[in-house]
């Protein structure tokens, strides 16, 4: 499934190269330099983002927090916590000090990151037509998804939740390559 899930985000072959805010199946997104690719049917949805793999502690980062959330499955009317998955962002699960931000400026804190798996699984969340219940923007603007489109959170403070609003059970699976993460949601 990774091998597939990796080439539907790489390989969208039809994919246009757009400058907007507004998403849409089966395009590639350039925001602030990052390439954001967008697949969707009726019971799947792929969505990507792209870091830089030389922040050693945002690569720890973004790759344990997608662990934590690939193969959650989410059963019709259920919903999802973010935080509640992924768990305390903290040194001694092998989280690393990284940058975040708080009020608005730059900090360093553990789990520096991780909002980008939260933000990708939005944007996949979004494109498969799930209803999001809790999202909370950055106090500042991000990189790697277009603005409006990202999901901060901060593990006992704000959360990323959505319900499964289908009538069939749903799985994420999540995939770190390169610089490239990789959130599916399908049909399970």
């Amino acid at each position: 499934m990774k091998k597939l899930l990796l080439t539907l985000a790489l390989f969208i072959s039809a994919a246009a190269s757009i400058s907007c805010s507004t998403l849409q199946a089966n395009t590639t997104v350039i925001a602030d330099d990052a390439i954001i690719q967008v697949a969707h049917t009726s019971t799947s949805a792929v969505y990507s983002t792209t870091f830089n793999t030389k922040d050693t502690a945002r690569r720890v980062n973004i790759t344990q927090a997608a662990k934590s959330i690939n193969g959650t499955v989410v059963h019709p009317g259920q919903e999802f916590s973010f935080n509640q998955t992924v768990g305390p962002t903290i040194k001694r699960r092998g989280y690393m000090a990284g940058r975040i931000f708080v009020n608005g400026k730059d900090s360093m804190g553990y789990g520096g990151g991780v909002c980008q798996v939260s933000s990708t699984l939005f944007c996949a969340v979004q494109t498969m037509g799930l209803k999001t219940t809790e999202r909370h923007a950055h106090s500042k603007p991000v990189y790697y998804v277009p603005k409006g489109y990202d999901a901060a959170t901060s593990y006992g403070v704000i959360d990323y939740k959505f319900v499964n609003n289908k009538s069939f059970p749903i799985i994420i699976e999540t995939a770190v390559n390169g610089d490239k993460l990789i959130v599916s949601i399908r049909a399970y």
